[in-house]
């Protein structure tokens, strides 16, 4: 009796811990946390202020993620994702260049808009389809009609017309060639290789993963990267009822004027309002389709009321309203749907309306745009937690920047997208079915690009700052941590293991340099004609040309973030630097760049050769010859990434964007890794991530050569065993 009782307390043990029950093994959880800085991050662990990454740092291990060169977001998770150095990934940063028989192009570097151009895509294809029919049913009518038979001769008429009308649609409501999008980025992510070889996953905010790839057994949420409505960036805009004319901000916005239709009448009603959209591809004439909307705004309660026919909005003073829908036609049987946020900003002697930038919706997406996989995931999860910004870049930093928006505001939306990206790791979290959940989180990194101007400053002394915000990113690092704590907490279960990771890390933004003018300073580079200043998402739409430039007289020349390219005669479509001069030319700049001076501070820490750092085959036109790292509180100005010559070689930051990681020294600007995996010791790289994710998964990694990732996993502890 007694060994019986013992056999049922011993089979009852083992159906209590699963083993019978083919319970699944642990899962690998990678919570990514774009920006978390390894010192700003050590800091507050000592202080106290981190005691969940602090306990994770005890139980496992806590080090600092060496970050790519160049350390641009773009840049960083794409080598995180695929354990590739970015020469082979092709990312070297938000831009690129597209050499032209007109010359020099620079584009987005994530993702291209192509033309479908195969089967009935094309105009001429769908004429040569419809035109035979609709001659032979004319003929048809017009001989079965002098042959007496009028009846047929109708049906053969109307047919002819279906025919017609189908040419008028085809000719007028279709494209001559439809757009989809395609992302540049090359290499496998780890979730694409674990699901290629069975393994289930589960991706939310997938960096530089737009359109999203289509997986088997996988889910995945395009995140960094993906446009907006417009196909830009993240266009925002400002109504204003005291400007006469539109104008563009530097950054990515425009400021629309508002005009009263009967100013005397005092009626509050305004002229309606074009929204502008994205381009119209069914005319292709460089116009833009609009969403005409109606405003009027109450002098009694000081609220402004918006109507688009068919959805009506009120929104109070200092108030954001609800997501509000848009509709872009392109013809009566195309249209671009979208959605997005007003706030009123301002509504006593003046109106000022800010509009977020419109998020694409997943209830009605354009062909060829996959926002996530499976297709109708995205919608899934909108149903499931509500709205949530599909924009990748999805807080308000460049209107921030430019004036159009307050701190206040500004954090207003980011913590509400703060709030979003939670939610959906959080749908994920609690859904049993991944082997391996990546969950990525933005918005730290857009707080300190705003608030860094705060760190370390004593409150008492702010003067022209908001002692309000004194330890806003502070506490948005409290925010990551109370996170880690929900989710080790909560949704962990015996046999999960979890990995920290951030793609680099913050400095700040203190003063600005122009590359090119430094460039000009030395005869390097040589204008036709000053520009004045460009502005960012209205000119990379279509490519931004660089006609300034005195090709015939230009060695170098800088575009992007920190890159120097040389006017090499053979690669560029103008060059004039030959094999023989490339090199001293090279070491030339690199020595001017290391010996420049701010006073007695060093501007340059770093001008990393790119035949050194990278593999480059995969790089559009190549690797940059130098990619410059600037010191802590310096970073290229943002002219200059546009190609633009018209500052100071050296000047004063005073916008809000007071941090930054792009151009600035990599090791400046390290990420962290926090892991109860069993690790090796040594050094430990942002490229070193994926292969450590496919190891513990049970796969292996094959690098190229030392630049690529290499698994930091002790033997023996793959699989989560």
């Amino acid at each position: 009796m007694a060994r019986l009782l013992i056999a049922f307390l011993v089979v009852g043990l083992v159906l209590a811990t699963g083993e019978l029950r083919g319970q699944e093994p642990g899962r690998l959880i990678v919570l990514g946390f774009d920006g978390l800085d390894y010192h700003m991050t050590r800091s507050l662990i000592e202080a106290g202020r981190l005691p969940n990454l602090a306990a994770l740092a005890e139980q496992g291990d806590f080090r600092r993620l060496e970050t790519t060169n160049p350390a641009i977001s773009p840049v960083s998770w794409s080598a995180l994702s695929t354990g590739r150095d970015p020469g082979r990934t092709g990312i070297d940063g938000f831009l690129r260049r597209e050499f032209g028989p007109d010359g020099i192009l620079i584009k987005p570097s994530l993702v291209e808009r192509r033309i479908e151009l195969g089967g009935l895509a094309t105009r001429a294809a769908r004429r040569w389809l419809i035109l035979p029919f609709l001659v032979l049913f004319v003929l048809a009518a017009a001989l079965a009609w002098r042959r007496g038979r009028r009846g047929r001769a109708v049906v053969h008429g109307l047919v002819a017309i279906v025919f017609a009308l189908a040419l008028r649609v085809s000719e007028g409501s279709f494209p001559d060639g439809f757009p989809y999008p395609v992302n540049l980025r090359q290499g496998e992510t780890y979730w694409e290789r674990l699901d290629r070889a069975g393994v289930s996953t589960a991706t939310m905010l997938a960096p530089c993963s737009f359109p999203a790839p289509v997986l088997d057994r996988g889910r995945v949420l395009a995140g960094l990267g993906t446009p907006d409505a417009l196909g830009t960036f993240g266009t925002w805009r400002v109504f204003r009822d005291d400007i006469d004319a539109e104008r563009d901000s530097e950054t990515g916005g425009s400021y629309v004027p508002l005009r009263y239709l009967d100013p005397e009448a005092g009626d509050g009603r305004f002229e309606p309002v074009l929204v502008e959209g994205p381009p119209n591809i069914v005319r292709d004439d460089g116009s833009t389709t609009v969403a005409p909307m109606a405003m009027t705004f109450s002098h009694d309660t000081g609220a402004l009321y918006l109507s688009n026919g068919r959805d009506d909005v009120s929104i109070g003073p200092r108030s954001w309203s609800n997501p509000y829908p848009f509709t872009f036609k392109q013809s009566d049987w195309l249209a671009v749907r979208g959605f997005s946020r007003f706030k009123l900003l301002e509504a006593n002697e003046r109106v000022r309306l800010y509009l977020d930038p419109i998020s694409l919706d997943p209830t009605a997406l354009p062909r060829g745009v996959r926002l996530s996989s499976p297709e109708d995931y995205a919608l899934d999860l909108m149903k499931e937690i509500g709205p949530y910004e599909t924009v990748g870049w999805a807080c308000a930093t460049n209107a921030l920047k430019d004036g159009a928006l307050d701190e206040g505001s500004f954090l207003e939306d980011a913590n509400r997208v703060w709030e979003e990206q939670e939610n959906l790791a959080m749908h994920e979290l609690r859904r049993r079915d991944a082997r391996v959940v990546t969950c990525v989180i933005t918005v730290p990194d857009r707080i300190q690009h705003m608030f860094q101007r705060y760190v370390g400053v004593d409150p008492k002394s702010l003067r022209d700052r908001d002692p309000r915000f004194a330890r806003t990113v502070t506490e948005a690092y409290e925010r990551v941590d109370h996170f880690v704590g929900l989710v080790r907490d909560k949704f962990s279960r015996p046999g999960d293991r979890l990995m920290i990771v951030s793609d680099h890390g913050m400095a700040p933004f203190e003063k600005a340099v122009n590359l090119n003018a430094f460039l000009i300073e030395r005869g390097l580079l040589v204008l036709r004609q000053r520009i004045g200043p460009r502005k960012l998402d209205r000119s990379i739409r279509n490519g931004v040309d660089m006609a300034h430039v005195d090709w015939s007289r230009t060695k170098a020349y800088s575009l992007g973030l920190g890159r120097i390219y040389l006017n090499r005669a053979g690669r560029e479509p103008a060059g004039i630097v030959g094999a023989e001069e490339a090199d001293a030319l090279i070491e030339s700049i690199r020595g001017d760049l290391l010996a420049l001076r701010d006073g007695d501070r060093q501007v340059v820490a770093s001008a990393g050769r790119g035949d050194q750092l990278h593999a480059g085959e995969a790089i559009p036109g190549g690797a940059a010859e130098i990619y410059v790292g600037f010191a802590r509180g310096y970073r290229v100005s943002w002219q200059t990434c546009l190609g633009g010559a018209d500052e100071p070689v050296i000047f004063v930051n005073d916008t809000a964007w007071s941090g930054d990681h792009c151009s600035v020294d990599p090791a400046e600007v390290p990420g962290v890794l926090f892991s109860d995996l069993p690790l090796v010791a040594g050094e430990a790289r942002v490229v070193d991530i994926a292969a450590t994710v496919l190891d513990w998964a049970g796969l292996d990694f094959e690098a190229k050569d030392e630049r690529d990732g290499r698994s930091l996993l002790q033997p023996g502890a793959r699989g989560g065993k």
